[in-house]
């Protein structure tokens, strides 16, 4: 099998999480980690098998100092930019974690370098990859559920202690930190697009957060489909394997689909129109570890193979721009606002139904 030098670059709580199963994949060689702080780049140097000389303080130093192919981004969102940069320019395709920028145009800058360079950029959108996600996806391509007309998500989080400066200041966290999977996994599974939404924070007195901690709001598709939709990082919830607490419900022309969690991994259920029954739908036991391996089994099969890359940026874009259209909505109360306009302002081009749906590729 050929190799794929790698470098990784963010050594934070989500690189812990995602490199073992890097590691399983024979197909990705690190040669690099990348970390302002010290320690970070230490202890998963260590884990990836690196020496003193493969860690790094600058993502410029590593690129400086080693020959690679590929990259993965996990630092903070901040900071996504400047590494996705880095690594085009060094002649890496980049796996990026979601959100994909801080800002719009950002994102449009990356995607237009790394088209230039014949380079792509694939955002970490990694609930499209989850076992319920897939068992969804199946029926509602089967149309078993039939046109979508309404639904809801309510998902309760406490994501109040232990907070690093970084995350009491970052900008609506509830929206740009987890509405951007929420949202995508929408458009994933109605290969449609998001076109209005309307939100509005809601204020509680124990947020750490500068912003408001909860959100509340609706979204809807360009299919008419109308979501109601509720997430907090300043619930009251307990921390048990229940956590956090999320419901869903998508209601069909032939049915009705309900899912929940904790992290979206809870059962999926559908209720057959005039049915007497409840279907469990039947999904795999993967854990995050084997889907980490499957979404590098894309990545590698795009590197190496010219499959077409796993949320590629240009089309996530549209993901983005439904979250920070709804963080704009949120700041001024409530209002309505049109993403497709608020698109175009940040130079996203006119969307193509038959381009949309050739991105939002199944697995």
């Amino acid at each position: 099998m050929k190799t794929v030098r790698t470098v990784i670059i963010g050594c934070g709580n989500f690189c812990r999480c995602t490199l073992p199963g890097i590691g399983r994949h024979e197909g990705f060689e690190i040669v690099a980690v990348v970390d302002p702080t010290e320690r970070n780049r230490r202890e998963i140097g260590v884990l990836a098998g690196l020496g003193p000389d493969r860690r790094f303080a600058a993502t410029s130093a590593a690129f400086d100092a080693v020959e690679a192919d590929f990259a993965f981004v996990f630092s903070n969102v901040g900071a996504h930019a400047e590494n996705v940069r880095a690594a085009l320019e060094a002649g890496c395709c980049v796996s990026v974690a979601k959100p994909f920028v801080d800002a719009l145009s950002e994102g449009t800058e990356l995607v237009e370098l790394a088209r230039a360079r014949g380079l792509w950029i694939s955002v970490g959108q990694t609930t499209r990859l989850i076992p319920n996600t897939q068992a969804m996806k199946d029926l509602i391509q089967r149309g078993d559920l039939g046109a979508p007309a309404f639904g809801n998500m309510h998902i309760y989080r406490n994501r109040m202690e232990h907070l690093s400066p970084y995350s009491i200041h970052e900008r609506w966290p509830v929206i740009n930190a987890t509405a951007i999977h929420n949202f995508d996994l929408l458009r994933y599974l109605f290969e449609a697009d998001i076109v209005r939404v309307c939100f509005r924070g809601i204020k509680a007195a124990w947020n750490p957060y500068d912003d408001p901690g909860a959100v509340t709001g609706w979204l809807e598709m360009d299919t008419g489909l109308v979501i109601s939709y509720f997430h907090s990082f300043v619930s009251k919830v307990y921390l048990g394997a229940d956590h956090p607490c999320q419901h869903a419900m998508i209601q069909g022309g032939k049915g009705a689909l309900f899912w929940g969690g904790p992290w979206g991994h809870g059962a999926v259920t559908f209720h057959r129109a005039e049915a007497k029954t409840v279907e469990t739908l039947p999904m795999s036991d993967r854990d995050f570890e084997a889907q980490t391996w499957d979404y590098c089994q894309w990545l590698y099969e795009s590197l190496t193979q010219g499959r077409e890359v796993f949320a590629e940026a240009s089309d996530n874009l549209w993901s983005l721009a439904a979250i920070k259209a709804s963080e704009l909505s949120a700041q001024q109360g409530g209002t309505a606002v049109e993403v497709g306009a608020f698109g175009r302002l940040a130079g996203l081009p006119q969307r193509e139904k038959e381009q949309r749906e050739r991105k939002l590729c199944s697995y």
